[in-house]
């Protein structure tokens, strides 16, 4: 039974919306719904299982119960649930589904506040600054922690703060060392309270990305991304550059079915498709992800990306418009645009300067500069970037998490990164990444 994500059905809280239209938005036959009233020693619940395709209530129930007793009523709602869809639940599904329910019911309301300004932050249409939104978030999920210690996703989804801070380059290294070492710290309790060992392979990827210790990097990225499915992840995403975009657009495409409206993995999602060489699948993605969610800049670019490598490069150029003016992402898209087309690119980099206040990411400046860099054949301002980047905290996870952005396999020699060079030689991944970009750079004798 699969059961969409938490992502995409909290969206409909709080709406009056037809339950036809919520069915064929988050792709499932039937919908749970209901609502809790607290008092100060007292709780009634109420939820009822409806059938998507005619409206039938198939279950119904109340419970007046105290606070104390969240957990049990979840398990009854859950056995219930599972009867009226002749789901058969065993023992050990008992006990898993024991083991992953929030006792407390207002460390869950913390961690729905910190869901959806999360969710907000990645979103440049909802949030100004990636990271001042995301910290706004971790003050949700610490109070959620607080209150219930074992929280695994709190303490995991917290980390997507820190991993930002040091990727921008806007931070001290002092910011970036205190981050790394947060970072570490809520990746143990999260890998220590995970309920299951496929969400624990995620966590402990990341935790040996921001270590000094690669080895075996390469076989747990690639298992991790197998087993990812309806988790989420953070990091995964370096696996494009490293041979594992195939195994990660079957596990992309999997978790839009169980988060249908997430568009972080719609995105990612088309990423991997077009790091897989599969263009066509990019814009059937991003086609769906319009068609539920709208359009995004993070989209968009993608599907830019994907008509050039197809060769449309009219309808690549009249994509351009849909951008917002002044982004990251509207500057690598028209960067690739004018490659295709022979135009000015070390203008056209140099110009969108003056816009770069805007950003709603500042990280994803660094990528349009990789980016220009790579399609000039500018190895020596690319080989001083790498060595500018290797030097500080965190830089072999910044360089590996740049190349997946960048798209444009190895724009500079490994001995310029010598600490990203001895993480790359002890973790098994290949080297140098797929190059998507090699038909659009110019000749090394052509650049400046």
């Amino acid at each position: 039974m699969q059961v969409a994500g938490r992502t995409s059905s909290f969206q409909f809280k709080g709406k009056n919306e037809d339950l036809r239209s919520i069915g064929q938005k988050l792709g499932v036959a039937s919908v749970l719904e209901g609502s809790v009233r607290r008092g100060k020693d007292a709780m009634r619940v109420t939820a009822q299982l409806i059938r998507v395709s005619d409206g039938i209530h198939v279950w119904s129930q109340t419970y007046d119960r105290t606070p104390d007793d969240t957990l049990a009523v979840q398990l009854d709602i859950a056995e219930h649930v599972a009867g009226a869809l002749e789901v058969v639940l065993d023992d050990v599904q008992r006990e898993r589904m024991r083991a992953s329910g929030v006792q407390n019911v207002e460390a869950f309301i913390a961690f729905q506040k910190g869901q959806r300004l999360f969710r907000d932050a990645h979103d440049p249409e909802r949030s100004s600054n990636l990271i001042a939104t995301l910290r706004l978030a971790n003050v949700e999920f610490a109070r959620a922690t607080s209150l219930e210690r074992d929280f695994a996703a709190a303490y995991y989804m917290g980390t997507d703060l820190y991993s930002h801070i040091v990727l921008t380059t806007e931070t001290s290294a002092a910011e970036r060392s205190a981050a790394l070492d947060a970072a570490r710290r809520d990746l143990v309790l999260a890998a220590r309270y995970a309920h299951d060992a496929p969400t624990r392979a995620l966590i402990e990827v990341d935790r040996q990305l921001i270590s000094d210790d690669w080895r075996g990097l390469a076989v747990r990225l690639k298992a991790a991304t197998i087993t990812q499915e309806c988790r989420q992840a953070s990091w995964l995403l370096i696996g494009n550059a490293f041979g594992i975009a195939g195994e990660r657009l079957v596990s992309m495409r999997k978790f839009m079915a169980c988060d249908p409206l997430s568009g972080l993995a719609v995105q990612q999602a088309a990423a991997a498709a077009n790091w897989a060489g599969q263009p066509d699948v990019a814009l059937a993605v991003v086609a769906l992800g319009e068609a539920t969610m709208g359009g995004s800049d993070s989209t968009s670019m993608q599907k830019v990306r994907a008509l050039v490598t197809l060769g449309r490069l009219d309808e690549a150029r009249s994509e351009l418009p849909s951008l917002s003016a002044g982004s990251a992402e509207r500057v690598i898209g028209e960067l690739v645009v004018a490659a295709k087309a022979g135009a000015d690119i070390a203008g056209m980099s140099a110009g969108s300067r003056d816009a770069r206040h805007l950003g709603w990411n500042p990280g994803y400046w660094e990528v349009a500069d990789v980016l220009a860099e790579s399609l000039l054949d500018n190895r020596a301002a690319s080989n001083r970037r790498a060595a500018e980047i290797d030097a500080v905290p965190g830089g072999p996870l910044k360089l590996a998490v740049l190349l997946s952005l960048c798209q444009c396999g190895a724009p500079f020699d490994l001995d310029a990164a010598p600490n990203f060079k001895a993480r790359l030689a002890e973790s098994g991944l290949p080297w140098p990444p797929v190059d998507l970009i090699a038909g659009l750079r110019k000749k090394e004798s052509d650049a400046p």
